[in-house]
């Protein structure tokens, strides 16, 4: 073909080599603001340091030891992906700045944190800001958890939730994030076993993921249940401390950072923020994006 494209994500480098090698001219589309191949990120480091060891020193024996050739080299880490070893030889580089999945409102913390704030959304909001960001803060009862990173408390509102739009006829699809697997098996079993279970699924298209396996989702609504409590929190070891641009450019910090774009750009129409405890009291970077959603809430309805 004149030209070849495909999406970076889906393909490993030893597999897209030998497309490129028959293409004349090469379109790569990707993001690297979201996850990269699962597979590759989560490769050996001690293995990946003595593959690059080697190649370097096969490089420096055989072909060069220039600085900026070596430097370049390094773009053979198996972490990083096609994108980024195109972004070193592009002719051309185009942000696509077009937003259509959902309002401005709704993905405004990904678009000021990670995109420089160029992100246009193209759907006008015709809802109130109240129906479209909400918050519910529970007062959470100190109960025992039989699993340590589920929230019961949450699960049952969430369950209350799905059960009064089913009784008032909201055909919405559904989506519920949760930062961690325990959550989302607690809502699993509670919501799939539940005698309106057929009906989440048929008419809410309920999905209940976590914030690595949304990618790719969307819904209507999509519901957060971050099961941190003041007694119990865990969202730091989920999420990164700091979003300042030395963190977000730390390869071993980039699951952490790109949960958050991921997690928080899968509404169309609304979301639902449900909290143990106040936003405030919330630390690190998962603080800051509810924290965000509250202010736009805020300043919108003020």
């Amino acid at each position: 073909p004149r030209s070849t494209l495909f999406p970076y994500t889906t393909l490993f480098r030893s597999q897209a080599f030998p497309a490129l090698l028959r293409a004349k001219r090469v379109v790569v589309f990707g993001d690297e603001r979201q996850f990269s191949n699962v597979k590759s990120m989560q490769a050996s480091n001690v293995r990946n340091a003595t593959y690059l060891t080697h190649l370097e020193a096969y490089f420096r024996r055989n072909i060069s030891e220039a600085a900026d050739r070596i430097e370049r080299l390094k773009q053979f880490d198996v972490k990083k992906s096609v994108l980024d070893f195109f972004k070193l030889i592009a002719n051309v580089e185009i942000m696509l700045k077009k937003h259509f999945r959902g309002y401005q409102e709704l993905i405004s913390f990904s678009s000021e944190q990670f995109y420089g704030g160029q992100l246009q959304a193209i759907k006008i909001r015709a809802r109130p800001l109240t129906e479209v960001i909400r918050f519910k803060v529970l007062e959470h009862d100190g109960r025992t958890e039989k699993h340590r990173n589920s929230n019961s408390l949450e699960a049952e509102f969430i369950l209350n939730e799905l059960r009064q739009m089913i009784d008032e006829g909201d055909e919405a699809s559904v989506g519920i994030i949760t930062p961690f697997r325990e959550q989302q098996e607690a809502l699993s079993r509670l919501l799939l076993n539940d005698a309106y279970a057929d009906k989440f699924i048929r008419i809410l298209r309920l999905k209940i993921m976590t914030f690595d396996t949304c990618q790719g989702e969307e819904r209507d609504l999509i519901i957060y249940s971050l099961a941190a409590t003041r007694s119990h929190d865990a969202l730091n070891y989920v999420f990164p401390i700091s979003l300042d641009q030395e963190e977000k450019d730390r390869i071993e910090e980039a699951l952490k950072v790109q949960r958050l774009n991921v997690g928080f750009s899968r509404a169309k129409e609304g979301m639902l923020f449900v909290l143990s405890k106040p936003p405030e009291e919330y630390r690190g970077s998962i603080g800051l994006a509810i924290r965000h959603f509250q202010t736009v809430w805020i300043g919108q309805t003020a």
